[in-house]
C-alpha cells in the first residue's frame, strides 16, 4: 500500500470494467457557456502545425450550461502568432472577437496594453459557436471545438461555415 493509499484511506483501486471510450462530442451547434478556466500555453508545431512550436496562445475551457448538455466541456484555443506572420491580424482579430463576446470593451481590448485577468474571465458568461474536429489521426476520435465566442442571448447569426 502506498503512503498516498494510506493517508487517503483508498486501498487498492478496482478499475475493472472501466469505460475507455472518450466522452463523444456533443452537436456541433449554439450553446449558453461560461468561461470555467483560462491559461496560457504554447503551440507544439511539427510537421503538420501551421505556427511554429512555442508561439503563445490562449486556451479557454468553456462549461455548457445548456441543459441538455450542462457541464460539458468545450475548448478553444486562440494563437498569438509573430507579426510577421502571414494572418497575424486575422488571428488577433479573433482573439479581440472572442474577448467581446465574453463582455470585453472592444476599445480596451484593442488598446495596445490590454491585460487579460484571469480570475476576471472565469465565470463569465456567453454563446460559443461549437464545431465537430477533424478524427485525432492517432485515435479516429472526434472532438468538439470552439469556432466562435458571442454575448450571451446576442442571436447572432452563425455562419455555417464554422458548423
Amino acid at each position: 500500500m502506498s503512503e498516498l493509499d494510506q493517508e487517503m484511506g483508498i486501498g487498492p483501486l478496482d478499475l475493472s470494467g472501466a469505460d475507455l471510450k472518450a466522452f463523444d462530442p456533443i452537436p456541433a451547434g449554439r450553446y449558453a457557456a461560461e468561461v470555467f478556466s483560462a491559461e496560457w500555453k504554447n503551440t507544439r508545431g511539427g510537421d503538420q502545425a501551421k505556427l511554429p512550436a512555442g508561439t503563445p496562445m490562449l486556451t479557454i475551457q468553456f462549461r455548457i450550461t445548456d441543459a441538455e448538455y450542462e457541464n460539458r466541456r468545450v475548448f478553444g484555443n486562440w494563437p498569438i502568432p509573430a507579426p510577421d506572420y502571414e494572418n497575424a491580424d486575422k488571428l488577433k482579430g479573433s482573439l479581440v472577437r472572442t474577448l467581446v463576446g465574453l463582455g470585453y470593451d472592444e476599445d480596451d481590448v484593442m488598446s495596445g496594453n490590454f491585460d487579460i485577468d484571469f480570475d476576471d474571465l472565469r465565470g463569465r458568461e456567453c454563446e460559443v459557436i461549437v464545431a465537430i474536429g477533424n478524427p485525432n489521426p492517432a485515435t479516429g476520435e472526434r472532438s468538439n471545438t470552439v469556432r466562435g465566442v458571442h454575448p450571451l442571448g446576442s442571436g447572432e447569426p452563425v455562419d455555417s461555415r464554422l458548423l
